[in-house]
């Protein structure tokens, strides 16, 4: 099962960020926004970019920000949700989802929509 793999690449490679971005997008997919928020936050910690072939760049880019910041507007941490929102779009700024949905979790489009879960943040 993809978990369980993922789950092992992060006991043997606790200070890479790729498996906790793997995770993280898992759940986010399954809707356990909790989980995938407090991958999310584990991915972030980690601030040393290792120099082995394994680094994705996608993931010292804006996807754990996103992640984080859906995670956080599904459970109603909209603070927390702008935060990573706006550091997403830092990062990322010609990313017309990105800026989209920094508009929702920023209030300027009102709240009966959501911010899109795409599958690849």
């Amino acid at each position: 099962d993809a978990e369980v793999s993922f789950m092992r690449a992060a006991w043997e490679a606790p200070r890479t960020r790729e498996p906790w971005a793997e995770l993280s997008q898992l759940v986010h997919d399954q809707q356990r926004w909790a989980e995938s928020l407090a991958y999310a936050r584990r991915g972030l910690e980690i601030k040393n970019r290792e120099a082995v072939y394994t680094v994705e760049p996608e993931v010292w880019g804006h996807k754990l920000h996103n992640l984080a910041a859906l995670s956080c507007w599904f459970m109603g941490m909209y603070d927390e949700a702008r935060r990573h929102g706006q550091n997403a779009f830092d990062l990322s700024p010609l990313d017309g989802q990105l800026a989209l949905n920094l508009e929702y979790y920023k209030g300027k489009v009102p709240c009966s929509d959501s911010p899109a879960t795409a599958n690849s943040p």
